[in-house]
C-alpha cells in the first residue's frame, strides 16, 4: 500500500498556535506604538504652541488692534485636562491684567491623552519674551513641567527659566 503524505492534526494545531501567539505579540506592540506616537505628537504640538506664543512675545505681536500687548500666558491645567488655551494679556492703564483667550488657538489633545502641570504655568512677557510664572507675579525661578499621559505612556514638556523649551520621554525634566 502506498503511504499517504500529509500533516497530522497535531502538527497543524502546533503551527496554528505558533501563528496565533506571534500575531498577538505583533498586535500588542503595534497598539503600544500608536499610543506612544499619539502622546509624542501631542507633546510636539504643545512645544510648537509654547514656542509660537514665546515668539509672539518677542515680536510684541498685537492680537487685538489698538491694544498694547504685555504678555502671552500658557496657563496651568487641572489634572487630566484634554484642552488647554493660552491667553493674551494687554495693558489696561498701567496694569497687565486684562486677559483675552478668544483670539488665540487652543490645544486639543488626542482622545485619551491628558495634560497636567503642577504649578502656575508660564508667561512670556513683551517685549523681550522673558519667562514668568503663569500668574505674572515673578520671573520663573524653576522649570515648569507639562506632563502628557495616555495608557502608561508619559511625555514631559519642560520650560526652563532661560526660555528654552523641550519635550522628553518620561515623567521628569532634567
Amino acid at each position: 500500500m502506498p503511504q499517504k503524505k500529509g500533516f497530522t492534526l497535531i502538527e497543524v494545531l502546533v503551527v496554528v498556535a505558533i501563528i496565533g501567539i506571534a500575531s498577538a505579540i505583533i498586535l500588542v506592540s503595534i497598539g503600544n506604538g500608536r499610543t506612544q506616537k499619539q502622546v509624542e505628537g501631542d507633546a510636539r504640538r504643545l512645544v510648537g504652541m509654547l514656542r509660537e506664543i514665546q515668539n509672539d512675545a518677542l515680536s510684541g505681536k498685537q492680537v487685538v488692534l489698538g491694544r498694547i500687548s504685555c504678555a502671552f500666558v500658557f496657563p496651568p491645567s487641572a489634572s487630566a485636562e484634554t484642552t488647554i488655551s493660552p491667553t493674551y494679556r494687554y495693558r489696561n492703564g498701567a496694569s497687565c491684567a486684562s486677559p483675552l483667550s478668544d483670539d488665540l488657538p487652543s490645544l486639543n489633545l488626542t482622545p485619551g491623552v491628558s495634560i497636567s502641570v503642577a504649578n502656575a504655568g508660564v508667561s512670556f512677557v513683551v517685549p523681550w519674551g522673558e519667562v514668568w510664572d503663569g500668574s505674572l507675579t515673578a520671573r520663573l525661578a524653576s522649570t515648569v513641567q507639562y506632563t502628557l499621559v495616555k495608557s502608561g505612556v508619559t511625555w514631559s514638556v519642560c520650560v526652563y527659566p532661560g526660555g528654552r523649551i523641550e519635550e522628553i520621554a518620561g515623567a521628569s525634566c532634567p
